[in-house]
């Protein structure tokens, strides 16, 4: 397996395990760190900033509204789109996990010497960039799930 993906799967389980007593998945972590950095957000908006496919958005706020961490609500709008809001309790649980998850990736970064740690920032940007890049490029190139399974049932695939 690729490095990155081994080492992006090994900080991100690392770090929720911090907060275990919560019983935080790190989709449910991304989600609720995405509402407490920029408030109510579309369920749409969620999935472009925490680069989660509009399926898991709603698979991961499905448990956090029965958990009571999050609020869902129509857009008045547009009735395909819902907003997301933390709730009180959502909030305070991100108040009390956020400093946690940030020590446990100021510990991870202590690895790198610190002579080295504008190289790292760099290197990481790049990558980031790249990786967003790619992303974009794929979203536009490959069809969307129900256009190939429609493909496949009339015999075009």
């Amino acid at each position: 397996m690729d490095r990155l993906l081994v080492l992006s799967s090994l900080v991100s389980d690392t770090c929720a395990r911090v907060c275990t007593g919560y019983h935080l998945e790190p989709g449910e972590w991304h989600l609720l760190a995405a509402l407490a950095g920029h408030g109510e957000m579309t369920s749409k908006n969620v999935g472009i900033y925490t680069h989660m496919d509009k399926a898991k958005v709603s698979r991961v706020a499905r448990r956090l509204v029965g958990s009571q961490l999050i609020v869902r609500r129509g857009n008045p709008s547009d009735q395909r789109s819902v907003f997301l809001t933390l709730t009180p309790e959502g909030r305070r649980l991100y108040d009390e996990c956020a400093p946690k998850m940030m020590e446990c990736t100021r510990r991870i970064e202590e690895a790198i010497p610190p002579e080295d740690r504008n190289a790292f920032d760099r290197a990481v940007s790049r990558l980031f960039e790249r990786a967003r890049e790619l992303s974009q490029l794929a979203a536009r190139t490959t069809p969307r799930r129900d256009q190939h399974v429609g493909a496949e049932l009339n015999g075009a695939a």
